[in-house]
């Protein structure tokens, strides 16, 4: 039976709010006051009302009707995102009869509000200036109607004045009874954006923003201990230390487990121990020695001029907790300092990430940073969860301070209630269980049975069993330069040939591609000597790096070329931009292969040899490069921050870093046509290549095969089983024919 809605009492219910208001102790009081009158009247399930922030620039949830209540002063929307987000961004009313179908929709996780499908949301305003909105939902779909709309409208009108008075008077009130926020406590909610997802709830690390994790340590209360204690503490640490390797490797391989070396020389490291040694044999207490001894060389490493001292400082730090946990007897199993932690850091390195996964962090968050950086990339394909910050005062978070971190939505709460982290019990529950279901057996098409090959990009040895797990086919690519970012040095030729033998061992018959040293911009080598370059994403990296040290990139194609002997190898040089770099690659290949033969060395001596096609120039060349390469691939993130002229690392511009750019979706074009004509094989990956919204675009212009991280392997092959070929070429040829990203989003919504 339809619910009845008198919303001629509604309106001049409300009318008498202000004199509510007057009764009441809070601006939240009154806005509680509100919600209840709009829902009784308009026989609505739900009402809320979400005040605009105006130094944030977003809607804030301040008081609720029928959804969680533990979402109060949590839930935030930017401008333009979900349905709220609109109709500030638009200023106008949005009612949506079913309103998850709608483009705009926007589910919140914890808010229960995905059983309310009929939507009506107005803005308040005072003027053109935005005070928030009213929203109210109600599970019968399509509910609402116009004379609902133009109700609620009034209602926000009468609210709009009375709302943006009393928030200046409260605030009013509180100054003068002198309760002005404690200026060195942070609480609250930070916003940012989700990088990988996940949900974590634990005590807050903080890394000093100064110089990279320069704290010191702090002398434990229970602190003692002679010469015994200190060498036991000695010998536990060691043996903790091997262990945590052996696990490392055993998960995530030994590339990654190298990172442990130098905590294991730093312990061993005669000056350091011995120091400690002599004073405490000289009757010293053994805590207080430790903590005075690492804290010196904390210092002197944090305020080295070398980033590879600077970067010892996590180690000295982690090793010096270490050695105060093993100081107690009772404490027969010290843990890793950072298990179950959020860290917050103001910078993070891909070693960071990793040995912050080994240590058992429960999530990370950076200030600042792209959500393609390779400390990004790592933290997805590790699977903690990543969150980044704008704002620098998450980094005032006093340390222990218990935090609920958000990776789904991008967001940190801190000190959150009770009833809030209960909301996210299910998401905490499976925290740290692989969200990933595997691919549906058999090979990837299209509705209509058209062919799609899917590969994974790997970054480390330990994620290719989980890309066979997931469905993947084979290796697209493989980013070498992991292993170089996450050591202190270069890996010698050896080491390289080790993981690169266990990547195609692995691989076990399936196709992989060794893509060449990919650094420089957003990945510095810390053990390089640095060199200053004002655009760095224009300047030194990828073949351009290799080409100007010949020594280094003879060595990695001589462990690739020993690597593959014996079996099918490809080769790939990232941002080749003219035939000239393409010809003097190949000449490198050349030139390791006679070495290596003249050295009586196995090798592979006709690998396939391709590019990496990532800048304008590659694409106005791919024709003649075609006719020079075995294969091509698309790298989508540079293709995109180059074409466009965007950093995709710069959180300034992230608005105008917009795959379905029409120039963008026009040069994937032409390089597919050029390799179809030349008749070579064609990958994309990137992150355009697991967008759902653009595969049928992709398919339609051509693409057959996908290369993609691991764990999106399922949910795109799912997405591709749903595609019609023919109906996709046809909305292809039609997006192809826009010059305006706006029409080109339309097209891609149809």
């Amino acid at each position: 039976m339809a619910k009845s809605k008198d919303t001629v009492a509604l309106v001049c219910s409300i009318a008498e709010l202000s004199a509510i208001f007057e009764e009441s102790h809070s601006l939240d009081e009154f806005l509680c006051a509100v919600v209840r009158t709009v829902a009784t009247h308009m026989r609505a399930d739900v009402c809320s009302v979400y005040l605009f922030d105006d130094r944030h620039e977003e809607l804030v949830l301040r008081a609720t009707q029928g959804l969680n209540p533990a979402s109060v002063g949590t839930v935030t929307l930017k401008v333009g995102e979900g349905l709220c987000g609109m109709a500030i961004k638009e200023l106008r009313p949005i009612r949506e009869a079913v309103a998850s179908k709608s483009p705009f929709f926007k589910q919140v996780p914890g808010s229960f509000e995905e059983q309310y499908e009929a939507f009506l949301v107005v803005p308040i305003l005072r003027g053109l200036k935005p005070v928030g909105v009213l929203v109210v939902q109600d599970h019968q779909t399509d509910y609402f109607t116009r004379d609902d709309a133009r109700a609620l409208q009034a209602i926000a009108s009468q609210l709009a004045s009375t709302v943006a008075n009393a928030k200046l008077l409260l605030s009013l009130h509180e100054i003068q009874k002198g309760e002005a926020p404690c200026a060195n406590c942070v609480q609250g909610l930070f916003r940012g954006h989700a990088v990988s997802s996940g949900v974590a709830h634990g005590p807050a690390s903080v890394w000093d923003p100064g110089h990279r994790g320069g704290q010191r340590l702090e002398i434990p209360a229970d602190a003692g201990g002679g010469v015994v204690a200190f060498r036991d503490a000695l010998r536990r640490s060691e043996l903790q230390l091997v262990a945590l390797q052996r696990q490392t490797e055993a998960s995530l391989g030994h590339e990654v487990a190298m990172i442990f070396d130098a905590q294991q020389l730093l312990l061993r490291d005669e000056k350091i121990e011995g120091e400690m040694r002599r004073r405490i044999e000289a009757g010293e207490d053994a805590g207080a020695v430790i903590v005075a001894v690492f804290n010196d060389y904390i210092q002197t490493f944090a305020a080295s001029s070398m980033e590879m001292l600077r970067e010892k400082v996590h180690d000295l730090k982690d090793l010096g907790h270490r050695m105060l946990q093993n100081l107690s007897p009772a404490d027969e199993d010290a843990r890793a300092d950072y298990s179950g932690h959020i860290v917050i850091s103001a910078g993070l390195l891909p070693s960071d990430v990793v040995k912050l996964v080994a240590q058992r962090a429960g999530g990370l968050v950076m200030v600042g940073g792209g959500v393609n950086s390779h400390a990004s990339i790592l933290a997805r394909a590790l699977g903690i969860p990543l969150v980044i910050i704008e704002d620098e005062d998450v980094l005032r978070i006093e340390e222990e301070t218990v935090v609920l971190l958000d990776g789904i939505e991008g967001r940190l709460l801190v000190n959150p209630d009770q009833a809030f982290v209960d909301s996210y019990r299910s998401l905490l529950d499976h925290a740290g269980e692989d969200p990933a279901a595997p691919a549906a057996p058999g090979l990837t098409a299209t509705r209509d049975g058209t062919r799609i090959t899917l590969q994974a990009n790997i970054n480390l040895m330990g994620e290719v069993a989980l890309a066979w797990q997931q469905g993947a086919e084979g290796i697209g690519l493989y980013r070498s330069e992991f292993p170089f970012l996450i050591r202190n040095d270069f890996p010698s030729e050896e080491e390289q040939l080790r993981i690169y033998r266990s990547i195609i061992d692995l691989a076990e018959g399936r196709e992989v591609v060794l893509r060449t040293l990919d650094i420089g911009a957003d990945k510095i080598l810390s053990y390089m000597p640095a060199w200053n370059e004002a655009n760095p994403a224009l300047g030194l990296r990828s073949i351009r790096f290799s080409l100007k040290n010949r020594p280094i990139f003879a060595q990695q194609l001589r462990a690739m070329l020993r690597a593959g002997e014996g079996q099918s190898l490809k080769i790939m040089f990232p941002l080749i931009s003219s035939l000239e770099e393409l010809h003097a690659a190949r000449g490198c290949v050349e030139s390791a292969i006679q070495a290596l033969c003249d050295e009586g060395l196995a090798c592979n001596r006709n690998p396939q040899l391709g590019i990496m096609i990532e800048s304008p120039a590659a694409v106005e060349l791919a024709a003649a490069l075609a006719r020079e390469c075995d294969f091509f691939s698309i790298g989508t993130n540079d293709l995109v921050q180059y074409l466009l002229a965007v950093d995709r690392t710069n959180e300034h511009v992230v608005d105008l870093y917009i795959d379905h750019h029409p120039v963008v979706l026009r040069s994937i074009k032409k390089v597919i046509d050029a390799a179809g004509a030349a008749g070579i094989p064609l990958s994309v990956c990137g992150e355009m290549a697991a967008n759902e919204r653009l595969l049928p675009v992709l398919l339609g212009m051509g693409l057959r095969c996908l290369s993609i991280e691991p764990r999106s392997v399922a949910a795109v092959q799912t997405a591709i089983m749903q595609i019609d070929l023919a109906q996709a070429e046809t909305q292809a040829a039609a997006i192809l024919q826009s010059d305006e990203i706006g029409r080109t989003a339309e097209l891609l919504e149809q």
